[in-house]
């Protein structure tokens, strides 16, 4: 069995804009991933993968949606099968929201 483990702190353009304008903040993100991934036989593997983003906060005014706390959780689970030089990932995906 093979663990990932990621660690990432980071900063990025966040269109929260009440009007649909184009007033951009910039929203600091922190984000551990933790995965795990099996071999089933020497061909085939399984996988799973959760990602746990952190939100920084973003004042509340008469343009935009205020973001406090803000979290995402992602989810993955699935299969890869290995042909040679290919590779070929079957699985589900949970693409988080806010």
């Amino acid at each position: 069995m093979r663990a990932h483990v990621s660690l990432a702190q980071s900063e990025a353009p966040f269109n929260n804009s009440v009007n649909g304008g184009n007033d951009t903040n910039t929203l600091s993100m922190n984000t551990a991933e933790l995965g795990f991934e099996r071999d089933v036989t020497s061909n085939l593997s399984v996988f799973a993968r959760s990602r746990f983003t952190g939100l920084g906060s973003t004042a509340t005014s008469t343009e935009q949606w205020g973001v406090y706390g803000g979290q995402v959780l992602q989810h993955q689970l699935g299969v890869e099968v290995k042909t040679g030089e290919a590779k070929l990932d079957f699985g589900a995906y949970d693409p988080g929201q806010i």
